[in-house]
């Protein structure tokens, strides 16, 4: 049964994908209606800390994640809080941006800890249709993913894990070479 991408659905890359950003990437949709999609890399950490970015907090230093292509010298955030004014809900309890103030105070009064936030440089986008498109032209499948997998600080083999429940056949291409014309 395919799944019609919506708002907190996730997107897996076919594993012939090899565009930089987003080879082996599991997406987090944020939205999608006919202006576009949107939604972030969940399992690609870079090795840039927050205080990397924001130079004005102290304490709490998880990791950022490369989120996409768009708009990527932008932080953005997910997060598991309902109380955080302005923020969207994405998905049963996970939530989009929101007021980052409030967010930084929760963080400055550890409130907060990497297990209920995420940082993201850039996001992915898609124009109208164009994600229908790409998923027509099988360079995604559609799945979902639980708030707990979501936010896992351990995501180094959720792709792979993720194709491999939806097809155990997807195994083949684990074995090959980053560059496959290197075989």
């Amino acid at each position: 049964m395919a799944i019609y991408p919506a708002s907190g659905n996730i997107l897996l890359a076919e594993p012939g994908l090899q565009d930089f950003y987003f080879r082996q990437s599991v997406i987090l949709l944020g939205e999608m209606d006919n202006e576009g999609a949107f939604g972030m890399i969940i399992n690609k950490r870079t090795n840039i800390h927050f205080s990397d970015v924001v130079t004005d907090h102290v304490g709490f230093n998880p990791y950022i994640y490369l989120g996409g292509p768009v708009k990527s010298q932008n932080l953005f955030f997910i997060h598991r809080m309902a109380t955080i004014p302005g923020s969207k809900e994405i998905s049963k309890g996970i939530y989009w941006g929101g007021d980052s103030d409030v967010l930084f105070k929760m963080l400055e009064n550890e409130l907060i800890d990497d297990s209920q936030v995420r940082f993201f440089l850039g996001y992915a986008g898609w124009t109208p249709k164009q994600l229908d498109a790409e998923i027509e032209q099988n360079s995604w499948q559609v799945t979902t993913l639980t708030t707990d997998q979501i936010f896992n600080a351990d995501q180094k083999h959720l792709w792979a894990d993720e194709m491999l429940s939806i097809n155990p056949n997807y195994k083949l291409w684990f074995n090959m070479p980053e560059d496959i014309l290197q075989n």
